[in-house]
């Protein structure tokens, strides 16, 4: 632990060093949930704005696994649905639509709406766009199954499910389900900016969409740059480089705002989970993922990152589906839940049945830099008890996830992207789910994760998360860790922005400038 605190006060150190050179502003207020704005056509007198960020796209290819996620993040795709700050779903292509029954429906879609290159967003091209997604990403077939979509008439379009649903605007607001069209090889899309040109994981200069409303007052370009660490993009920010830095941990951003920079924090929606790989030794033991739980130190977590609240479920607190669990952190008790294992102690260190020194692995990546942080307290918890942990940083987090080989995957996740907690549910604990981490199978939870996505009525609905999360939680595939807090830093170029939504939409259309 002692290493830890020098640790964490030697970055600390370092995160605080440099030269300010933007100018000190006045505060923001803490409310990233701001009214809408009325548009003005007044002309800026900034034309370029420069975000900062841990990362950048490495293709435009909407079909390609959390791409359509990644690209709505640059403001270059939206959702057919998008969840509004105020917690609702609104919809810029769809007018309404009518369930014939729990797989039919029928949507009318707005006219209007224009494609970047000017082209209409009708009936055909709806559904061409949406068909593509569900032929060839199986993550947008987590919820209903394969959806598949004909157009009936220029504006109106037939939807039937694969599975019965009562949430399909919900669905319509997942991370995969993003408007485009494909022109030979390019993807034209119909955020509030394009693509001018495209560095691959280093940098995407994007000009603003003539088509999307308002865009008199957005920057006529908008490069976002990908940093390699929170203190080069601490230190970019400072340099006056970039105008938004997103992606800085709490005690970094509060540094900057106490030194007078622009600081605007808001509740990020997101949760640090660790999932417990339960095809691996130890782990597939309850009680050894008991000891697990009562050893995750929350408080010190909190400390560590600057700020964040104590978790009581999946979700964040503010959502009345959240789950109402009480976590306990006590060393003592974890080492009765080892013995109850069949694991004794030689010396300081823990011994397995086979009387084998017990060492576990933990896997995360550095684009959300809470995480290593957060992985380093957690070696530390698990040293007081005799275990020996690594952390382990991938560049790639899916795909090295994928390959099974570490014990404990530390990730975040924003499990209510879609107002629906149904989604998540469906993705990560329901058996052989495609983002099923932790290899977790319970047929009762799979009863009613189905049960949920059938249920209409919101306390009927509430009653059933609380449910599902309870039976996780007696189960043990994932530790919570804590509901966190997130900052973006600003310069005097913007103005009236607003975020919400954890990381969705960090360039998005309230990016206007004076």
């Amino acid at each position: 632990m002692k290493k830890l605190i020098f640790l964490v006060v030697i970055l600390s150190l370092v995160f605080t060093y440099g030269c300010k050179s933007n100018e000190k502003p006045a505060e923001v207020s803490d409310n990233a949930n701001a009214s809408e704005k009325t548009e003005t056509t007044e002309k800026s007198d900034v034309k370029e704005i420069t975000v900062g960020q841990t990362w950048v796209i490495t293709s435009d290819d909407p079909l390609d696994g959390a791409n359509g996620w990644s690209i709505t993040n640059h403001g270059i795709s939206e959702y057919v649905y998008t969840l509004q700050a105020d917690g609702t779903l609104k919809s810029r292509f769809v007018k309404s639509i009518e369930a014939q029954d729990e797989t039919h429906f029928t949507a009318e879609l707005n006219e209007g709406v224009k494609f970047a290159d000017g082209s209409e967003v009708d009936a055909k091209a709806f559904c061409e766009a949406m068909n593509m997604i569900m032929e060839n990403n199986e993550f947008a077939r987590a919820s209903a199954g394969k959806i598949v979509f004909t157009p009936v008439e220029d504006y109106k379009v037939e939807i039937l499910t694969e599975l019965p649903t009562v949430n399909l605007e919900s669905i319509f607001a997942e991370w995969t389900n993003v408007m485009f069209k494909k022109d030979g090889d390019k993807y034209i899309f119909t955020g509030a900016y394009k693509i001018k040109e495209l560095k691959p994981g280093a940098e995407v200069v994007l000009e603003r969409n003539e088509y999307y409303d308002g865009f008199e007052n957005r920057p006529e370009t908008v490069i976002i740059k990908a940093f390699k660490d929170g203190n080069a993009l601490k230190l970019a920010y400072e340099s006056g480089e970039v105008d938004l830095a997103f992606g800085l941990t709490n005690d970094v951003a509060v540094g900057l705002k106490d030194k007078g920079f622009k600081a605007l924090d808001y509740n990020a929606g997101y949760q640090y989970y660790c999932f417990l790989n339960l095809k691996r030794d130890h782990l597939n033991d309850l009680h050894f993922r008991k000891a697990l739980d009562l050893l995750v130190n929350r408080q010190e977590i909190i400390d560590a990152l600057g700020g964040g609240d104590m978790p009581t479920g999946l979700f964040a607190k503010n959502f009345s589906f959240n789950g109402d669990q009480k976590l306990t952190f006590d060393v003592d008790k974890a080492k009765e839940e080892f013995k109850a294992a069949g694991y004794t102690y030689e010396g300081d260190k823990l011994m397995d049945k086979n009387g084998n020194p017990v060492k576990l692995t933990i896997l995360t990546y550095s684009a959300k830099p809470d995480l290593p942080v957060i992985g380093q307290v957690l070696v530390s918890d698990l040293e007081q008890v005799g275990i020996e942990a690594s952390v382990s940083l991938a560049d790639s987090i899916d795909e090295e996830a994928a390959k099974g080989n570490h014990d404990i995957l530390l990730y975040a996740q924003n499990p209510t992207a879609s107002g629906n907690p149904h989604y998540f549910f469906a993705q990560h604990f329901k058996t052989d789910a495609v983002k099923n981490h932790s290899y977790y199978a319970n047929a009762e939870v799979d009863k009613l994760i189905d049960e949920l996505g059938v249920t209409a009525d919101i306390a009927k609905r509430d009653e059933l998360s609380k449910e599902i999360q309870t039976k996780i939680y007696e189960d043990l595939p994932i530790l919570y860790t804590v509901d966190p807090h997130w900052f973006v830093m600003l310069s005097d170029n913007i103005k009236n922005y607003e975020i919400w939504n954890g990381d969705f939409f960090v360039t998005n259309p309230t990016l206007t400038v004076r």
